[in-house]
């Protein structure tokens, strides 16, 4: 046995203690007894391990906390083979489908290109061909479905018709919704529970004037209240559900005042609505096509870490940057992941909605994935690796990392782009450690009777 590598044993000066946190397991511990931290210091200076041979249970305590393992490199093999194993899972379909590319709205931004289109009853036929042979020849018990667009409301007769269809295969169906929240009526709501719907993403830019200058509708409505009507309704329909939530996404640009204005949409939607089935996400606004050369309103790493310290200091304790373990990834490395267009057309990548030059195939009459473009196929599954990359292999947050964005990795082999992929923990471990002790100092206090 030996100390592992994914330790990180440090003095906090900010709170006068010694702190150790390993990435393998996520384990957290105060190190106060100078007689255990003596230890720890034998075991990783020298490897001393028969120092503990009088501690019997510490040594099963720390086996267990991954802080004395075999072998650094049985662990990343351990890691290797359970992300590969999930990559190649056949228990669940992921399905990101596409009823139509039209969109209500002209947000400047938008990664996904519109343009006409509506599913057909030929297309929805398709899918469900190729439904019925994925669970035959899988055994699959999952449907992860996710519904977008465009504006997928647009064409909510295809998000009903096509449900009943997979409910008929007799499939677990796990359903999200990602909408710009104006189409979403009472009638609509209220039939998101019999559609399997777990999570409405709804975007917004700002509070009303800010929202209404960038989520623009096409005939120039107001849209912000729009939203705020059709959420009303949710949360009335909706506020003691929590298997139904929504996530709002409020969408962040750097050249703005980024951080007063989520400060801002959060207060204001957290008063309006209490509840436990709202979260509220920051959406950094990037241009992946810009190969990573757009500096004016993209976000870099740093910005990103340190608009979360500054939101957890400010008291929003829910957004720690503490690291959670990820042995999952984009769905895109999984053989089982579609995304399909309103013709039938076939994506490689969200990214890369609505882009003709990024379409890889075709669904046929038969449910049959027609494969056109095979290298940016194959490249979605295969290339550009973080399993196989030696700079994430050797890194102390492997355990953590997923690699980041599969897209960016493979524009930066292969289209000159220049993304930083690392997560945002990374270069300043120690400063997001002691905000966690600062934030579980807090909650501790939160949570006291009085």
């Amino acid at each position: 046995m030996k100390w592992s590598k994914f330790n990180h044993l440090y003095f906090s000066k900010k709170y006068n203690k010694n702190l150790l946190y390993n990435s393998l397991s996520n384990a957290f511990i105060e190190v106060n007894n100078p007689i255990l931290l003596e230890l720890f210091n034998k075991i990783k200076e020298n490897n001393q391990m028969e120092v503990l041979a009088e501690y019997p249970s510490l040594y099963e305590e720390l086996i267990q906390s991954k802080i004395i393992v075999e072998s650094d490199q049985t662990e990343i093999l351990k890691i290797k083979h359970k992300v590969l194993s999930n990559r190649y899972s056949s228990n669940t379909i992921i399905f990101t489908l596409l009823p139509t590319l039209s969109c209500n709205f002209n947000c400047p931004y938008c990664f996904a290109k519109t343009g006409g289109g509506t599913m057909t009853p030929k297309v929805e036929k398709s899918i469900v061909l190729l439904l019925e042979k994925l669970i035959s020849n899988n055994k699959s018990s999952l449907l992860n479905l996710t519904w977008m667009g465009g504006e997928p409301l647009l064409n909510f007769k295809t998000i009903q018709s096509l449900t009943k269809k997979f409910e008929r295969l007799n499939i677990r169906i796990n359903a999200s919704l990602v909408t710009n929240g104006y189409l979403m009526t009472k009638e609509k709501i209220e039939e998101f529970k019999k559609l399997h719907i777990t999570l409405v993403q709804v975007t917004v830019d700002g509070l009303e004037e800010e929202n209404n200058l960038t989520r623009m509708h096409k005939k120039g409505e107001n849209s912000f209240t729009k939203i705020i009507e059709n959420l009303d309704i949710f949360f009335n329909t909706y506020n003691q559900d929590n298997n139904i939530a929504i996530n709002l996404r409020v969408n962040l640009d750097r050249t703005k005042g980024y951080l007063k204005k989520f400060m801002e949409v959060f207060l204001f939607f957290k008063r309006r609505y209490p509840y436990k089935n709202l979260f509220i996400s920051p959406g950094f606004i990037e241009d992946i096509k810009s190969n990573g050369f757009n500096s004016t309103c993209e976000f870099d790493r740093a910005t990103i870490k340190n608009f979360y310290k500054e939101i957890v200091q400010a008291g929003l304790l829910e957004y720690s940057l503490y690291p959670k373990n990820q042995f999952s990834e984009c769905a895109v490395r999984s053989q089982a992941d579609f995304v399909i267009g309103p013709k039938g057309e076939i994506y490689s990548c969200w990214e890369n909605i609505g882009h003709t030059e990024f379409i890889i195939g075709q669904l046929n009459d038969k449910g049959i994935q027609e494969i056109n473009n095979e290298t940016a196929y194959l490249r979605y599954l295969t290339d550009a690796d973080y399993l196989e990359d030696k700079t994430c292999l050797n890194c102390f947050f492997f355990p953590l990392c997923s690699g980041g964005c599969p897209e960016k990795r493979i524009r930066n082999k292969h289209c000159n782009a220049q993304f930083d992929n690392c997560m945002v923990q990374k270069d300043d471990i120690e400063n997001i450690l002691d905000l966690h002790y600062e934030v579980k100092q807090k909650i501790s206090a939160l949570n006291k009777p009085k």
